[in-house]
């Protein structure tokens, strides 16, 4: 496994890399998802770390979210993850076997 974010152009040049194997910010140990909201953030779900880490576009990393000790809502196996208009962020995840979707504002 890579455990890194790979950026590319529209015409497949590699523009830039971020991330690297760990447990630590800006680190992944399953990264699974990426959605991107209206402030050009990029958001990147990992399913074994449980959470899901904010970066800028150019890969800085800026927050971690969705930490189960955070929210308190017992989170398992963060997948999907996207954004709406009002920027709220939905995530498909897991919970003691049993799929869900979570929205934080």
């Amino acid at each position: 496994q890579n455990h890194r974010v790979q950026v590319f152009d529209a015409f497949g040049g590699h523009v830039r890399t971020f991330g690297s194997q760990g447990d630590g910010p800006g680190q992944f140990l399953s990264p699974s998802f990426i959605a991107f909201g209206a402030e050009e953030e990029i958001i990147v779900s990992d399913e074994s770390r449980r959470d899901a880490q904010v970066f800028t576009r150019e890969g800085e990393h800026v927050g971690t979210i969705l930490a189960e000790a955070d929210i308190g809502l017992g989170l398992e196996e963060p997948q999907g993850v996207a954004l709406d208009a009002l920027g709220r962020l939905f995530v498909a995840c897991k919970r003691g076997g049993a799929e869900r979707v979570v929205m934080l504002q």
